[in-house]
């Protein structure tokens, strides 16, 4: 009896292992698609998957190191990485923003330096949230260029990054002094509230912008990719 039960154990959790391993072959949700939970919450696309249209390269910062950059729709994701020359620059939506939640998944290769801004003015003072995949570098900090710098720092937030991999992102911005919020990968990583001194100087209403950080060791080599980029608009 005790063998026959063995036995019929033994078959059953063969059968439940073939079932997982079914189940993670299974494809995957195509990428750069709304779920219907976000369209009925307000999301909208910012990356048909094909295209660059509705983002262009942003032609007013400051240095001409940062007026480029190497930018294409590739293999459903926009993939970014410096000029040949090393330089590097933004990519930005041409529409503004001002209180948002932001969703998208990256991938990016070691060692590479990008970001994600917030509100981004003509000049590009704006909010960053920093993709710093490299040995010195931050993966969540709250950065202000051409204003007032770092104003947040992320030394723990790589940790949560997984290399050769996608990672998920929602980042929120919200109020004036605006208040900003980074998950990665399910993990809250920074909640930065911001004073009237650390965000002086920066609009209240920009674009979104994506970035190829110029310079740096072995950067030329590699790239930063982002897919599934969606937002919402957030009411105060």
């Amino acid at each position: 009896m005790n063998a026959i039960r063995a036995s019929t154990q033994v078959v059953l959790l063969i059968v439940v292992l073939s079932l997982q391993g079914l189940a993670d072959t299974s494809p995957a949700a195509p990428p750069n698609r709304l779920a219907d939970e976000e369209r009925a919450t307000g999301f909208e696309l910012l990356f048909d998957g094909k295209s660059l249209e509705g983002w262009n390269r942003h032609e007013g910062l400051p240095g001409q190191e940062d007026q480029g950059g190497q930018w294409v729709a590739e293999d459903g994701s926009i993939i970014g990485r410096q000029d040949p020359s090393g330089g590097g620059g933004f990519l930005t939506t041409l529409k503004k923003y001002r209180d948002f939640e932001l969703k998208l998944e990256t991938k990016i290769e070691w060692p590479f330096d990008s970001g994600i801004f917030l509100r981004v003015g003509p000049h590009g003072k704006s909010h960053q949230v920093t993709l710093d995949y490299h040995e010195h570098g931050e993966v969540g900090g709250i950065y202000c260029p051409w204003t007032h710098g770092f104003v947040c720092p992320s030394p723990d937030g790589k940790k949560s990054f997984k290399k050769d991999a996608w990672n998920q992102v929602m980042i929120r911005i919200e109020g004036e002094p605006a208040r900003i919020r980074f998950w990665l990968n399910g993990k809250i990583i920074t909640d930065f509230q911001h004073n009237k001194e650390t965000t002086e100087g920066i609009p209240e209403e920009g674009t979104i912008c994506l970035q190829v950080h110029a310079g740096g060791e072995g950067r030329e080599k590699s790239f930063a990719a982002f897919r599934n980029i969606r937002v919402r608009i957030l009411e105060r």
